[in-house]
């Protein structure tokens, strides 16, 4: 995905000396992230204006992605797969919000939620079948993940003490509740 794009970006910093050809193949993998995860981005900002939910989902954003960095889970086998898999978990969200149905959700989610937050706390991090980590990346991704977790907790403990039907109590969970299952379902090697 976008190595055409890349490739013909690399040729014109090549020629005009901007890099080095020897630096190629790093350059290449970075500008693929980097065009990944602009695309990512733009789905996720499209389909939170479609459905009118922009503050929220870019809640999501902000509560997941760092959590998720650190904790690790499941990782979908090519850079289309992720991209599919996280453009329906984000429409899944978005039109949860957009249509109200967080609040038929709420009454059993402060359990689900509470029972994700003991599963991310026990099992992080996770990880990644292509990218073991060592002793003390374990420890530290571990005590990061724990970290944002106390605190995405306090922030929503405070948002249901104020409103227990609150869109934004219900993103907070919903992401641990996510983020949790991607834990558990089985890596491939």
């Amino acid at each position: 995905m976008g190595s055409k794009f890349t490739d013909t970006f690399l040729d014109k910093q090549i020629k005009n000396n901007y890099i080095d050809e020897s630096d190629r193949e790093v350059y290449q993998f970075g500008y693929k992230l980097l065009f990944l995860e602009v695309i990512n981005l733009s789905v996720l900002i499209l389909i939170s204006l479609l459905f009118h939910c922009l503050i929220y989902m870019a809640l999501f954003a902000v509560v997941y992605i760092p959590l998720r960095s650190y904790a690790g889970g499941y990782h979908a086998s090519t850079p289309i797969g992720c991209a599919i898999f996280s453009a329906i978990l984000e429409l899944v969200i978005a039109a949860t919000l957009r249509f109200s149905l967080f609040n038929f959700l709420l009454p059993g989610m402060f359990a689900l939620t509470f029972v994700a937050q003991i599963i991310i706390w026990l099992n992080a991090p996770i990880e990644a079948v292509h990218k073991p980590l060592g002793d003390g990346q374990k420890q530290k991704f571990r005590k990061i993940t724990r970290t944002i977790l106390l605190i995405e907790a306090a922030v929503l403990i405070v948002l249901c003490m104020k409103n227990h039907h609150s869109p934004a109590g219900f993103v907070i969970g919903i992401s641990h509740i996510i983020l949790a299952m991607m834990m558990l379902l089985p890596q491939k090697e």
